[in-house]
């Protein structure tokens, strides 16, 4: 339905489609038709639902990809909604994407980037080492954040606080400074990582030297005795190993009386 629906606007056709559940006795030329963006955002939905059945490394650049569009093209009118500028909701005079649609949208886009196979940048995401971690703590505190600034430039200039041109000066200071302390946390991370990677690689070659040390040691006990009896005359050696020779014969002797 999104596809046809989407053909519609590219080529200005009327399919009829638009009136199959829903009858509208107007005269309207998009009476009951969805908005191009939200025909846009079911297009790159499906795309993405198509995308999970495939394990391909293309496929998942695509899906994941397709799920980041459309939870673009939904959070754009549910910011509209946010900021009370409901004209961004819609694209020109075509039918606005209601707000529970774009809330929608941008939760089934969440939902599917969590389930696998994941994509590129979900990989990253999802992974246990420092990038995953640091990017799920960095990523919602900045759209957080900056969502929020830009809520308060509005409201800001709605009531006259200041001229547009300071909030739109603010909302530059306030980007870079979001961005600085992400770098900022970006290189305190790598600098850990390194650290820990480099106390590591020290304790393991302490460890390697004091296994050579005591193998060294060992073998230097066992072949003492070894060496000290090849240093002995040849009466010495033989009467130091005369006993072990004859231990086989007294054995079968004892073992012959008590028979």
């Amino acid at each position: 339905m999104g596809f046809l629906t989407t053909l519609e606007f590219a080529f200005r056709v009327d399919l009829g489609i638009d009136q199959w559940i829903a009858p509208d006795p107007s005269k309207n030329s998009f009476s009951g038709r969805m908005g191009p963006n939200a025909a846009l955002a079911f297009v790159f939905l499906g795309v993405a639902l198509l995308g999970k059945q495939t394990a391909g490394d293309r496929i998942r650049w695509i899906m994941e990809g397709s799920i980041l569009a459309c939870g673009a093209i939904a959070l754009v009118p549910l910011l509209g909604y946010l900021y009370s500028a409901s004209s961004i909701a819609g694209i020109g005079a075509f039918t606005r994407m209601a707000l529970l649609a774009s809330v929608l949208f941008v939760l089934l886009s969440i939902g599917l980037l969590q389930v696998p196979p994941h994509g590129p940048v979900m990989a990253v995401a999802a992974s246990g080492g420092p990038g995953g971690v640091m990017l799920r703590w960095l990523l919602p505190a900045y759209a957080a954040i900056l969502i929020l600034a830009s809520w308060l430039r509005i409201t800001a200039e709605a009531y006259g606080w200041f001229a547009h041109e300071i909030g739109v000066a603010g909302m530059t200071v306030v980007s870079l400074a979001l961005f600085v302390i992400a770098a900022c946390a970006v290189a305190m991370a790598l600098n850990r990582a390194a650290d820990r990677q480099q106390t590591a690689q020290r304790t393991l070659e302490e460890n390697e030297f004091r296994y050579h040390s005591i193998v060294d040691a060992t073998f230097d006990e066992l072949l003492a005795p070894r060496m000290a009896l090849t240093n002995l005359p040849a009466a010495a050696r033989m009467a130091r190993t005369s006993w072990w020779r004859q231990w086989p014969r007294c054995r079968l002797a004892a073992a012959s009386s008590f028979e």
